[in-house]
């Protein structure tokens, strides 16, 4: 069974749960197509299985680790359980809602408690002073985004994806702990506001405007919606009633689901693009063109901008348009590497795997609609300043 949730949990991260192939699945495991209903009812079901091995996986990595000494030793304790090299990646919980509401009810429990158990982690570290004072909630939400985002690394990473796979667990436990800056005082602060870079409303009496400004409008509410359901848990009528529109009125812009999705993902990369053309603009060294490219794009996702967080599911777009989409999301993967580069050579980063950084490092911020609610009393400003500072000093105390 467990060599069938390993095969089963890398096809849903490749290709999400409905776009999944259930026959390669089998080939892995020297099964036929039709031998795996022998062990599962269903395609849920066998996500459910995933879904519920990786929770309690991520709760026996949380246990073991409880035994370190301090809340710092604890957080990497943890990191460097879940991110064994030797351990077939998890699956990414990001499809859930396609689960049945028993199903879903039990995951998000699973999950609540393992976040409460990183939390509690932060906040032991600042109890017994190995943690400098933070948001335990933010930081606990960026490692479990960061740890999610490592098996994916291949997607967005040209040729390296099991090379970050494989320094990981180190460079993000280097991350948390330290940041990246040579001076963890280094003083940042990000006048911008990714406002200024989104799609601007032209005018409402022009009818090519007009109808930009409705494909805007559906782009952005299917991408949340996306960000926070699931591209499989998330149905075009979810769409059009979030909308107050008709399916018909859906269906006028865009072809069909896939087609939505594609656009999705291309709203997301014309404002990256943007964003690190803003931040290779502004920053005057290294350090701080990577720092206003995190914070431009944590404000990005902590807000209703709501570009289209691409967790699971690459793999199961159109051939055309899965090869563009990879193409660019390496190349921004690319200026990343570059700037980091850059910080080292000026002398604003500290040696550091910048290679990994640029990949895994997204997994901050991409994982952020997945856990902050409409009511979250945080602006998403005061997020990405909390997001910057643990990149520049990480979360260890210093005396």
């Amino acid at each position: 069974m467990d060599r069938l949730l390993d095969a089963a949990a890398a096809e849903f991260n490749a290709s999400g749960v409905s776009g999944a192939s259930l026959a390669q699945i089998a080939r892995k495991v020297g099964l036929t197509r039709a031998a795996i209903y022998y062990y599962v009812e269903s395609r849920e079901d066998l996500a459910f299985r995933c879904y519920r091995r990786a929770c309690a996986a991520t709760a026996a990595d949380l246990a073991a680790a409880r035994k370190a000494a301090t809340g710092l030793e604890r957080i990497h304790a943890f990191i460097e359980r879940t991110l064994a090299p030797t351990r077939a990646p998890a699956v990414v919980l990001s499809e859930i809602e396609c689960l049945t509401d028993a199903q879903r009810a039990e995951i998000e429990a699973a999950h609540g408690r393992n976040i409460d158990t990183l939390r509690r982690f932060v906040r032991d570290g600042i109890a017994d002073k190995s943690i400098r004072e933070c948001d335990p909630e933010l930081i606990a939400q960026a490692i479990f985004g960061m740890v999610s985002w490592t098996p994916l690394a291949g997607e967005w990473s040209e040729g390296t994806g099991e090379t970050v796979r494989r320094h990981a667990a180190q460079s993000i436990a280097d991350l948390i702990s330290d940041g990246v800056a040579a001076d963890p005082a280094y003083p940042f602060a990000c006048p911008l506001d990714v406002a200024s870079l989104t799609f601007q409303p032209g005018n409402t009496f022009d009818r090519g405007a007009a109808s930009a400004m409705k494909v805007e409008l559906l782009l952005k509410t299917a991408s949340r919606l996306f960000n926070r359901r699931g591209i499989d848990g998330t149905s075009v009528d979810d769409i059009a009633q979030a909308l107050g529109a008709t399916k018909g009125a859906f269906y006028h812009h865009m072809e069909d689901k896939d087609t939505l999705v594609v656009e999705c993902h291309r709203r997301e990369l014309d404002l990256s693009e943007k964003i690190a053309d803003a931040a290779g603009a502004a920053g005057k060294n290294g350090l701080e063109r990577a720092l206003f490219g995190l914070h431009l794009l944590t404000q990005a996702f902590a807000s209703d901008v709501a570009p289209l967080s691409p967790l699971t599911g690459v793999e199961a777009l159109p051939a055309k348009a899965r090869a563009a989409i990879r193409r660019r999301g390496q190349a921004l993967a690319a200026r990343y590497t570059q700037y980091n580069r850059d910080g080292i050579k000026d002398g604003t980063y500290r040696k550091f795997d910048v290679r990994t950084l640029a990949v895994t490092g997204a997994g901050a911020f991409s994982w952020i609609p997945k856990w902050r609610t409409d009511g979250d009393p945080r602006t998403p400003r005061q997020i990405a300043d909390e997001m910057t500072a643990l990149f520049v000093r990480g979360i260890r105390r210093r005396a």
